[in-house]
């Protein structure tokens, strides 16, 4: 082969690299279009996912709170409630005792509400996720061993729900409250009082929220 044969084929060599290499960069272009395409649609998708398993697992968090707050009341002979802050993130369960919980500004002794407190049940909803309930009562929980449970002093502050009470003998007062978040998504739950059976629903959209 003579020299000028050897460089013609060099440049067709050459240019047949340019060549892949162009078309190697043109696929890699449009693999990265579609994965972008890709990401776009599934964001939303895995976002939703995600927001309902939240909701959900918060939901059964506090059924199961409630069943053992239930379980508490029957096998310790004493009454326990539960309350909820309407519209915000915290519930407590204590001992109702009748020198427990107070109204009114009423006070408990040291020792009552060191007692109370180390028997106390405090659940925080992760945000952006609160109570809801249809019923407008509210009441400020003036009991000191509100105030020694962790942020004790910010619980102390708040406005509580009615009372849902446990009774020793497995009933309960009835109830129906819900898990929200600011999408509408939400997730019933329901105490019945004959039975004390604490129950989650499915999860369901609410145009109100």
């Amino acid at each position: 082969m003579t020299p000028a044969q050897s460089s013609i084929l060099v440049r067709i060599n050459q240019r047949a690299s340019s060549r892949a290499a162009g078309f190697t960069l043109l696929e890699m272009l449009l693999v990265l279009a579609i994965l972008v395409a890709i990401t776009a649609v599934t964001i939303p998708v895995v976002g939703r996912m995600y927001d309902t398993h939240r909701i959900q697992q918060a939901a059964m968090e506090v059924r199961t709170t409630l069943s053992a707050a239930r379980l508490r009341a029957v096998d310790e002979g004493e009454a326990f409630e539960c309350r909820f802050e309407p519209d915000g993130r915290h519930l407590v369960i204590l001992p109702r005792r009748d020198q427990g919980i107070r109204f009114g500004g009423e006070e408990v002794s040291s020792h009552s509400a060191d007692q109370l407190a180390a028997e106390a049940i405090h659940v925080e909803l992760p945000e952006p996720l609160y109570f809801w309930t249809a019923d407008d009562a509210r009441e400020r929980l003036e009991d000191r061993a509100i105030r020694k449970l962790a942020n004790g002093n910010l619980l102390g502050d708040r406005t509580w729900s009615a009372p849902v009470v446990f009774a020793p003998n497995g009933t309960s007062t009835s109830a129906e409250f819900e898990i929200r978040d600011r999408e509408g998504r939400a997730v019933q739950l329901e105490v019945r009082g004959l039975t004390g059976a604490a129950s989650a629903s499915t999860l369901v959209k609410r145009s109100d929220a």
